[in-house]
């Protein structure tokens, strides 16, 4: 069964649920969440330790952005590489002017997406084709083939990384992204006693989702976060 399909529809704009939350933390305000507290309620001194995690946090900031920096200059200085992936198809895109087809290759970029096309293939051609004699054990054969192709291109790349340190330092810049989370998280987990200390905490993730910082809070985590404003307040 020929690996052909038709193109789809070019130009139809996408989003994601992270560009949207993205797209939507920008849209806060400097003092849209601190302001939820009035400044009355916060005229005595702040608890110096959300500061404390604060400032822990700030620098767990700094510290990835440098470790990231490094990765991204011996990204650069790599030049041209490979990008790991296996033609499982084509695309009809028409014909030339000489009535010759024109095709698009159709590229898988990982195991499991070659593993899927090879399942859809086998699927949809398994009606017309699966009584013939060997049929499924070549498209078992071609499955391994892309696989093992696709394999041994990404041996050459992380060869390559490996050699020039690019590994080493994303583990590195991993780890002290690992950090930038937990930091995070402490602040999330204080044992908030009063409103100034949420004041203070809030007006630091609103501004860390201004600044567009690595570190995602999800919905259900700012969610639970303001619950426990509303139960300090009340």
């Amino acid at each position: 069964m020929p690996n052909t399909v038709r193109a789809p529809a070019e130009g139809l704009p996408s989003i994601t649920r992270r560009s949207f939350l993205a797209k939507s933390a920008a849209t806060i305000p400097a003092a849209g969440l601190a302001a939820i507290i009035p400044a009355s309620a916060v005229a005595f001194e702040t608890p110096a330790d959300i500061k404390l995690l604060i400032a822990e946090h700030e620098r767990a900031l700094a510290a990835s952005d440098v470790a990231w920096g490094v990765v991204s200059d011996i990204d650069d200085a790599m030049g041209p590489r490979i990008f790991p992936k296996a033609q499982w198809g084509k695309v009809l895109l028409g014909r030339d002017d000489d009535g010759n087809d024109q095709f698009k290759p159709l590229f898988a970029y990982s195991e499991d997406a070659i593993n899927e096309q090879c399942d859809r293939d086998i699927e949809h051609g398994r009606d017309f084709f699966g009584k013939r004699p060997g049929w499924l054990d070549g498209r078992e054969q071609r499955r391994q083939r892309l696989l093992a192709e696709f394999r041994a291109q990404v041996a050459e790349r992380d060869a390559a990384e490996v050699a020039c340190g690019l590994s080493a330092a994303r583990d590195a810049a991993r780890a002290k992204s690992d950090l930038v989370e937990e930091r995070l998280q402490a602040i999330l987990d204080f044992p908030y006693a009063s409103l100034a200390e949420f004041r203070v905490a809030l007006a630091h993730i609103v501004d860390c989702c201004e600044r567009g910082v690595e570190g995602v809070i999800e919905d259900e985590t700012l969610a639970d976060f303001a619950k426990r404003i509303v139960g300090v307040a009340s």
